[in-house]
């Protein structure tokens, strides 16, 4: 009777999650940036290094971490990007960052995040000039902070968020009309 003998060899990718922070913080201030959808470059960064970035809640960000090889910023897309709490000890995201593939984060809080890179999953890091960027890419639309009011008689809801901004919907056979 022959028995056989099935091995099973199952492959994943795992990433630890890189705090430490040898090459210390650059910029020596806390960064903050406007929404505005535009990158923020932080130049002459290191790896095993971090930035305080400021968020705001209900915000999106994307971080991103390269290299530039030649004049040309032909980039090393391969970094990897941990962002914490900011004294370095809660860990809310990580990742490698991509060609077109950032690292996404939307913050459930206002305050100061740090953002950390290194060169890989192994938490390695080096002492040449690269780019930590990030931008803010919008407020996410969070519906339990909004206030409904529906006048049926003339068709218009009005929505408040929690600072009483409104945005009237006109509802008619025509389309749907937008005012405030």
């Amino acid at each position: 009777m022959f028995k056989i003998i099935l091995i099973l060899l199952i492959s994943f990718k795992s990433f630890s999650q890189c705090i430490t922070t040898p090459n210390g913080m650059w910029p020596n201030f806390v960064v903050s940036n406007i929404c505005t959808d535009t990158w923020y470059n932080l130049n002459n960064s290191w790896t095993g290094e971090y930035s305080l970035i400021q968020v705001q809640q209900g915000y999106t960000y994307e971080f991103d971490a390269y290299r530039c090889l030649n004049f040309f910023c032909i980039t090393q897309k391969d970094y990897f990007v941990t962002l914490t709490d900011d004294q370095g000890s809660t860990i809310y995201t990580s990742g490698l960052t991509e060609v077109d593939n950032y690292l996404v984060w939307q913050a459930t809080f206002t305050g100061n995040i740090r953002f950390i890179s290194h060169l890989s999953s192994n938490c390695n890091f080096n002492s040449v000039n690269s780019v930590r960027r990030y931008r803010c890419i919008g407020q996410s639309l969070n519906i339990n902070t909004f206030d409904f009011e529906l006048d049926c008689e003339s068709r218009v809801l009005k929505i408040l968020d929690n600072t009483y901004n409104h945005l009237n919907l006109e509802v008619s056979q025509d389309g749907v009309v937008f005012s405030n």
